[in-house]
């Protein structure tokens, strides 16, 4: 969020810019949606995130949800291209659940953007084994706050395999991430042994 008035100020002016540029990309999707839905969808995802910035959570989290059909119908033709930026429209929403309290939701979203991320971590494991691994912490944490700690172990076990792996290669940025998947497993376990 942002720390000062001025911030605050020019958030708020870039979220009218993102407001007018929504209102001009859904006119011309009206006109010709083949061409014009990918940035619709791109506009409303922007906005969400101009919205989260200003911890203003339900209205992003309605903007987001805009967002995923959109995406999923232009995925039928480009799963390759689409797939990720359906799981980035996923973790946003789950983000956005979470501040708002809804935590069964927002494992629900992790829970539909996990299989999305394991296969692009498959075809790419470079590239989506670091966002692959923050969801199965992320989930792990949905699931301790849940109290269904049996899951949040398996999902924190997931998480900790896959930044371990990363660590190796890159430790000064992946040892951090790895020393919080670590923090909140022990957490579970305790949990589980009482």
């Amino acid at each position: 969020m942002p720390g000062t008035s001025s911030e605050l100020g020019r958030q708020e002016q870039a979220l009218q810019v993102k407001q007018k540029l929504l209102a001009t990309r859904e006119a011309l999707a009206e006109k010709d949606p083949d061409s014009s839905n990918s940035d619709l969808a791109n506009s409303f995802y922007e906005k969400g995130i101009g919205l989260e910035r200003l911890g203003r959570y339900e209205e992003a989290l309605q903007v987001f949800q805009r967002t995923v059909p959109i995406r999923e119908a232009l995925a039928e033709k480009d799963p390759d291209g689409l797939n990720p930026l359906i799981a980035d429209s996923l973790h946003c929403i789950g983000h956005c659940l979470d501040r708002l309290g809804r935590h069964e939701e927002a494992l629900q979203a992790f829970q539909r953007l996990v299989p999305i991320r394991e296969a692009l971590a498959v075809k790419d494991p470079d590239g989506f084994n670091p966002v692959l691994a923050d969801s199965f912490h992320l989930m792990g944490l949905y699931l301790e706050q849940l109290g269904r700690y049996e899951e949040a172990l398996q999902a924190l076990q997931r998480a900790v395999s896959i930044t371990e792996a990363l660590a190796e290669k890159d430790p000064d940025i992946f040892n951090p991430y790895l020393a919080e998947s670590l923090r909140i497993m022990s957490q579970v376990l305790e949990k589980l042994g009482t």
